[in-house]
């Protein structure tokens, strides 16, 4: 048996002279087993002085490790776990030399070698950060939350734009990111997960190593959270409507609270676009209806159908166009503002509120107003699509020559305007 091992033992020398190789390439070129490969790489040829582990995971015997290899190989494991070129002294602990001997080293043995500049730190921190979360943080959808009555997920060690890119994210993402840990695996972050209530607490950790590697991103303290709608209770929400006759302010005061709060039913809906009918002061209704709209627009709670009542509700309020502009009220104005809100809110498909907008355009600028904040808001809603900015702008030119024949300069002024800003 012992015959056997030696000879095992020698058979890896003998390979290991010939270049470097992984513990698996050993056994499946010497047909060694596993297990025995791994006792003579861990335990007996390091105990005799006989072999190294070089950084990428590779063997070689002890005389057969030439500097440029070590450097090669170290600059090599660096660069991949990094996502970027290491400086000399992120290498030197790997090649066991100072920073100045590495940098050195580096520019004698890696081609077109440069030092990374601050920003490409910093930009390959933020990278790394998201790969090493990406694939271990795993969240349910909203729709999923609603339904268990969550109101609040905390996402601590994490800040928003990162939450929204991992939402984003794709398989083949998540696929790079698996293979990373994979390669890297004391990169791997702790997650910790506790779930109280009508909250939901995620608490990441990040490695040592991981720490090591952000630098100071790292060791930033991120908070995110996303709030989901609740349930609607119908019969609170009918409670307060029934009480707008007696106290219209309080009780809209208390629906608008809900609007923030809760996801809406479709009776719900109508019932604010039933009150927005009626007398009164609309501009309450319309933030309510807006913040319904918005928070079940989030849960994809709003049909298509519904949207289109909607729509056919606040269009004409929207895009109204009668009277100067010097007589519209600071409420109508107000009224006209969130009703586009709305609009913009439940999306493109629309062609009757598309037409009332352009409509509404082209009817301003023929009055001869000059190009102010909520014609432009219109029209670059309208000009998101290729086809309609171009039929604007056809159609502001056209009005603009008509009037320079008739000499009205004001119509003139706002249609250059109007074509500079769109």
């Amino acid at each position: 048996m012992k015959r056997k091992r030696y000879q095992a033992s020698r058979a890896i020398i003998e390979r290991l002279d010939k270049g470097p190789a992984t513990p698996k390439q050993l056994s499946d070129e010497l047909l060694i087993s596993p297990s025995t490969v791994m006792h003579n790489l861990r335990k007996f040829l390091p105990g005799l002085g006989l072999i190294t582990n070089l950084p990428d995971g590779k063997y070689c015997t002890r005389w057969r490790e030439p500097e440029e290899f070590r450097v090669k190989s170290s600059y090599d494991t660096m660069r991949k776990k990094l996502l970027r070129p290491p400086t000399p002294h992120e290498i030197s602990a790997m090649i066991n030399k100072r920073s100045d001997e590495s940098k050195e080293l580096l520019f004698k043995y890696i081609p077109a070698y440069q030092e990374p500049s601050e920003d490409e730190i910093k930009s390959s921190a933020r990278a790394l950060f998201k790969t090493i979360i990406l694939e271990k943080l795993s969240l349910p959808s909203r729709q999923d939350w609603f339904k268990k009555g969550i109101a609040s997920v905390i996402l601590e060690g994490l800040d928003n734009q990162i939450l929204e890119e991992i939402l984003e994210a794709k398989s083949e993402n998540r696929e790079d990111a698996r293979s990373y840990l994979n390669e890297f695996p004391g990169m791997t972050p702790n997650i910790e997960f506790v779930e109280k209530d009508v909250q939901a607490k995620y608490t990441i950790e990040l490695s040592n190593e991981a720490n090591r590697a952000l630098g100071s991103f790292g060791s930033r303290h991120m908070v995110t959270e996303i709030r989901i709608p609740l349930k609607l209770d119908r019969e609170m929400f009918l409670r307060y409507k029934v009480l707008i006759e007696e106290n219209r302010s309080y009780a809209l005061r208390k629906i608008l609270e809900m609007s923030n709060d809760y996801a809406p039913t479709p009776e719900a809906l109508e019932d604010l676009l039933e009150l927005l009918r009626g007398p009164g002061n609309r501009e309450d209704i319309l933030i309510a209806i807006k913040g319904f709209c918005r928070n079940g627009l989030e849960l994809d709670q709003i049909s298509q159908a519904l949207r289109s009542v909607i729509s056919e509700a606040i269009r004409d309020m929207a895009f109204e166009t009668n009277g100067e502009r010097k007589h519209v009220s600071a409420e109508d104005y107000m009224e006209r503002e969130h009703a586009f809100s709305i609009i913009e809110l439940l999306g493109p498909g629309d062609q009757l509120s598309i037409e009332r907008a352009k409509e509404f355009v082209f009817i301003v600028l023929e009055a001869g107003y000059e190009s102010g904040g909520y014609l432009m808001r219109v029209s670059k809603w309208l000009a998101k699509d290729v086809a309609l900015r171009a039929a604007l702008k056809d159609k502001a030119e056209e009005i603009l020559l008509k009037a320079e024949k008739e000499g009205q300069e004001k119509i003139v002024i706002g249609c250059n305007n109007f074509i500079k800003a769109l």
